[in-house]
């Protein structure tokens, strides 16, 4: 369970980092 848990988190953090990225990306792009 822990691994799992490790794991589901490690996710989260990767995903919040690429949607931060999209959002940077789309701001530069419609300034």
């Amino acid at each position: 369970t822990v691994d799992l848990s490790y794991g589901k988190e490690e996710f989260s953090v990767l995903t919040t980092d690429m949607s931060f990225d999209y959002i940077k990306i789309n701001a530069l792009y419609h300034t």
